[in-house]
């Protein structure tokens, strides 16, 4: 029998150009007042459990994705209201193990981005610099799977809604952010050989380093 072993990695820094400066604002608020782009910085982190069906029944591990890229644009109303105008994700290829296919395999240009825009959510600031929300989100992820030198793109996965917890810190210059969402239970499987299950991610972004 053989196991599924998931590697693990760290997440690295984002490859996206740095958001335009802003017109100085007194406070996070006040800068949100217009749409505000934030990097996905090196500090966040994300999920997988991935499966391998052998004959001994279903072998599992935990896959720590690997970031390559991303950014989240919000807006507050002037009731403070908050919403989420952009969000993108991009992670580095995912192995697949060789027993799966008989040969190296990758899933390859993995994105998760906001099928449709969220309604505002309602936001508790407790000053002007600093508030939590809870959106509720719609993700699309679209990938690739790349087998013996060839690359076919897959369908679409349309994820189930879900909630998506935010934090916001800093001031009016530099605005901070936290979004953490959990996607349980199946997002992909292939001929009941390979299944991925529970996404999880843990966002840290920022308007600047």
């Amino acid at each position: 029998m053989r196991s599924l072993f998931v590697p693990s990695f760290a997440l690295v820094a984002c490859a996206s150009s740095p958001p335009e400066p802003a017109a100085t604002a007194p406070n996070v608020r006040a800068r949100l007042a217009a749409p505000t782009r934030l990097l996905l910085a090196p500090g966040s982190t994300g999920s997988i459990v991935a499966k391998q069906w052998t004959q001994g029944g279903w072998q599992s591990g935990t896959l720590a994705l690997q970031l390559a890229d991303g950014d989240v644009t919000a807006v507050a109303n002037s009731d403070g209201q908050l919403a989420l105008t952009e969000l993108r994700i991009d992670l580095a290829p995912i192995a697949i193990p060789d027993s799966v296919f008989g040969k190296p395999a990758q899933l390859q240009d993995v994105q998760l981005a906001l099928a449709m825009q969220p309604p505002m959510a309602s936001a508790q600031w407790s000053d002007a610099n600093d508030a939590t929300a809870t959106a509720t989100v719609q993700l699309d992820l679209s990938w690739a799977i790349f087998i013996d030198g060839a690359a076919t793109p897959l369908g679409t996965q349309h994820l189930a809604a879900l909630p998506l917890a935010i934090a916001l810190g800093g001031d009016g210059s530099n605005v901070h952010a936290t979004l953490q969402a959990t996607a349980a239970g199946e997002v992909w499987s292939w001929a009941g050989l390979l299944e991925l299950d529970d996404l999880s991610l843990a966002l840290d972004a920022s308007t600047s380093d």
